[in-house]
């Protein structure tokens, strides 16, 4: 007897060279390209829904924009209407005017009366008050703020107060003269100021060319000076003080302090820095090295410039020339000054003070207060 088998039947037909495990070899296949079409498809309306929400806002500001452009140019169309009816109604005023009868000056009787005294006289002050004078000069002891200097030959030749004997009649042997600019300098450089006695009598020398050269003792008119020279003179602090004195009682104004290679101590430092705080006119250079100031005193001198709101001057820091005082390290004394808000820098090698003072010094802020010389630090 024969076997029939029933063979499998796809698609209407028998399937050829059918193997019973493997149903369909192009199942998995087809499967995954079922499943990949269908992810394709979402991505497709994920992309369509996104190009449709851009197209809405599109569409939103388009209308909101066409809305504000109709706005736009209903109220221009409102402005030029307004404008219309004012040139309308000018344009009428003016043909009534030309149109109107010009008035006939033969209805007037007789000559006209003649003005009245009030009217004369109104007539002059006003034709008086039609002329300028020319502005008058005010002296500039009455500009408000820090009074001009007064120690220079061009100040006193344009008025300013001269008493006394002329410039030339006597003082010839005093330890004061004018500079190229026309400044006072006191030159006491290279003298014997050991002891007190020795300083009074150069404050009394000071005092004598001041009165000849007719420099009053008020507190308004400052005495701006070149250079005050103590260098190498073996000053005391008595000394110093006495010269100090002298030059506050004038109201003198330093800008260039030497006071180097002097046997100054924590008190000259202390006086110096008291006469510091009055000025009006800062200290450009101060030179004060080789002496046994101390911490005590430099820092005296530096809080002082501090505490003065006319320091620094206007385009550069101090010149501050202050080691070999006997202060220990310098980076450590300028670090505790530096949290009291004193700035300070150094000279960078290779270049001229003039050009650091332009890199570093800010106008604004006026900062740095001084600039030190490298060896303030070894």
């Amino acid at each position: 007897h024969s076997l029939s088998v029933p063979l499998p039947v796809r698609d209407g037909g028998p399937l050829i060279g059918y193997n019973a495990p493997n149903e369909d070899p192009y199942a998995e296949e087809l499967e995954k390209e079922i499943l990949a079409r269908q992810r394709r498809l979402e991505q497709l309306e994920m992309q369509v829904q996104q190009t449709q929400g851009q197209l809405a806002k599109e569409s939103q500001f388009y209308h909101s924009a066409e809305e504000e452009r109709k706005a736009k140019a209903a109220e221009m169309a409102k402005q030029r209407e307004l404008r219309d009816q004012e040139l309308k109604r000018l344009e009428a005023q003016a043909r009534a005017a030309a149109n109107r009868p010009a008035r006939s000056r033969s209805r007037r009787r007789g000559p006209s009366p003649p003005p009245r005294r009030e009217e004369v006289i109104i007539t002059r002050r006003s034709s008086r008050s039609r002329r300028r004078s020319p502005p008058r000069r005010r002296s500039p002891r009455f500009v408000p703020g820090p009074p001009p200097p007064r120690g220079s030959r061009m100040a006193m030749e344009d008025g300013g107060p001269r008493r006394g004997p002329p410039r030339d009649a006597g003082g010839a042997d005093l330890p004061c003269e004018f500079d190229r600019s026309g400044l006072v300098s006191v030159m006491l450089a290279n003298t014997n100021l050991s002891k007190t006695s020795n300083g009074r009598d150069a404050a009394q020398d000071i005092a004598r060319f001041f009165d000849l050269q007719g420099f009053r003792r008020h507190p308004r008119n400052a005495v701006v000076a070149g250079c005050v020279d103590l260098s190498n003179s073996a000053a005391v602090d008595g000394a110093l003080e006495a010269i100090l004195a002298v030059l506050a009682d004038y109201n003198v104004q330093p800008k260039i302090w030497k006071l180097q290679k002097n046997s100054l101590t924590p008190r000259g430092g202390e006086a110096l820095a008291k006469f510091t705080e009055r000025l009006e006119y800062p200290y450009t250079e101060l030179h004060i090295s080789h002496n046994t100031l101390g911490e005590e005193g430099v820092k005296a001198l530096l809080k002082a410039m501090k505490r003065n709101r006319y320091f620094p001057p206007v385009n550069r820091p101090v010149w501050f020339r202050g080691e070999k005082n006997d202060f220990g390290d310098g980076s450590r004394l300028m670090s505790r000054l530096e949290r009291d808000g004193i700035k300070f820098c150094t000279p960078v090698p290779n270049l001229s003070r003039e050009e650091c003072n332009r890199r570093m010094f800010d106008s604004r802020r006026r900062e740095p207060l001084v600039m030190l010389h490298p060896s303030f630090f070894s």
